[in-house]
């Protein structure tokens, strides 16, 4: 196992802060479809790297993948690494990765509740593409009205 300290600072407290955030928490993993999994051991690694283990949590009309079958062979639950460069993409809510990595993790428990509830209403053989378009738009639209809520609520009146 890699070890969460070294030569940069900076990770090390980056590491820590991700850990404090996420660490056993439920998310709606987003890279090429959509996936309701559990974050665990956040880890410092080699080459300035964090990196972090991800298990499925079996839910109706969940995954949903851009191409059939998605990128993984199928076992239950599904259990990958992810890992990232970047020590700043973070925020309570929200773990994304670099665009050139392109996964993003949403840790809203509002939101992780509504997508779940939108992909029970797909039929058993619905076109994943046109399931992952729509949970994609929901999550847009989600995003878009929390922030516009924040910006009105810094604004000067």
């Amino acid at each position: 196992m890699a070890r969460d300290h070294g030569a940069d600072p900076n990770l090390a407290a980056a590491v820590e802060k991700v850990r404090g955030l996420y660490e056993g928490r439920e998310a709606i993993y987003i890279e090429k479809g959509a996936i309701r999994v559990r974050v665990s051991n956040i880890r410092g690694a080699e080459d300035g790297l964090i990196e972090a283990d991800m298990e499925e949590i079996p839910t109706a009309g969940l995954p949903i993948w851009i191409r059939a079958g998605g990128p993984f062979s199928r076992t239950s639950p599904l259990r990958w690494t992810i890992a990232t460069s970047s020590t700043k993409n973070f925020s309570p809510n929200l773990w994304s990765s670099p665009p050139y990595v392109g996964w993003t993790l949403y840790f809203s428990p509002k939101l992780i509740e509504e997508v779940v509830e939108l992909v029970s209403q797909f039929p058993e053989n619905y076109y994943s593409q046109l399931g992952y378009k729509k949970v994609m738009i929901f999550i847009s639209n989600q995003t878009l009205a929390s922030l516009q809520a924040s910006l009105r609520k810094i604004k000067p009146s």
